[in-house]
């Protein structure tokens, strides 16, 4: 087989509608691709922030998905001291607004604090 049965046999299994699901798929794909990079750079971005504005010594993170959304937390205990300040970490809640998404800062007065990150898909 030469070069252009290939082709029409091709052409032939794959109409218009099997095209635009092709096209669909990958979208979906480099979606995805770019959400979890964007979340991998808040992850570590959110490890740093524990590392150089807390005394905390353990940190959690968590990545959870439902059908609608990825959610990722980082929850970090440090000693309590009494009332805790609010907060939002401005370029984690950037990079999340960019993504069309939502970040929300909890704070106790334990000393745990958790931040959490949700992005629609």
């Amino acid at each position: 087989m030469g070069k252009e049965p290939t082709r029409r046999l091709w052409g032939h299994r794959c109409g218009r509608a099997a095209w635009r699901i092709i096209i669909i798929v990958v979208v979906i794909i480099v979606i995805i691709i770019i959400v979890g990079a964007e979340l991998f750079q808040v992850a570590v971005e959110a490890l740093s922030n524990v590392r150089r504005h807390t005394a905390a010594t353990h940190v959690a993170i968590r990545l959870v998905t439902d059908q609608d959304h990825v959610t990722l937390r980082v929850e970090n205990q440090e000693p309590s001291n009494g009332r805790p300040t609010p907060f939002t970490p401005r370029s984690i809640r950037e990079r999340a607004s960019a993504l069309g998404g939502r970040v929300t800062v909890d704070r106790h007065r334990d000393g745990r604090t958790i931040v959490e990150i949700r992005i629609p898909l």
